[in-house]
């Protein structure tokens, strides 16, 4: 799961990338070093990442409350040794597993933005 949302960051930012290339090759020709726009895009990458990490977890805890408290989903007593799928709530768990995950995501996302040190400043600033 984590490698799928890691390859939709990287295509994503690509593609932030692609349609900013005109605003990197205009920041280089002012004089921004690299690492600046790498922070200016890293930057923006992780306001996304943040907001899909505690949007997802928000409802991950939304829908353990619901069955927690009213029990939608049920087992077949026959196969297994309670009536419904048992909830517990373990917020350490959850903060180490959005944490870690915002670690790794962060560090594939450095691959895209070796990207920017390629970019040519007259090649993007010509008049077409």
């Amino acid at each position: 799961m984590l490698a799928v949302a890691g390859f939709n960051m990287v295509s994503g930012l690509l593609i932030m990338l692609f349609e900013k290339i005109s605003t990197i090759g205009l920041f280089k020709s002012l004089g921004m070093r690299n690492s600046d726009i790498h922070k200016i895009f890293l930057y923006r990458a992780a306001s996304i990442v943040v907001k899909g990490i505690l949007s997802g977890t928000a409802i991950a805890f939304i829908l353990a409350f619901v069955q927690w408290k009213f029990r939608l989903i049920t087992l077949d007593p026959a196969n297994y040794f309670v009536k419904f799928v048992p909830i517990d709530f373990n917020f350490y768990k959850v903060a180490i597993l959005d944490l870690s995950s915002f670690i790794v995501i962060m560090l594939i996302l450095l691959i895209p933005s070796v990207f920017i040190s390629n970019v040519s400043p007259e090649k993007t600033l010509r008049v077409k």
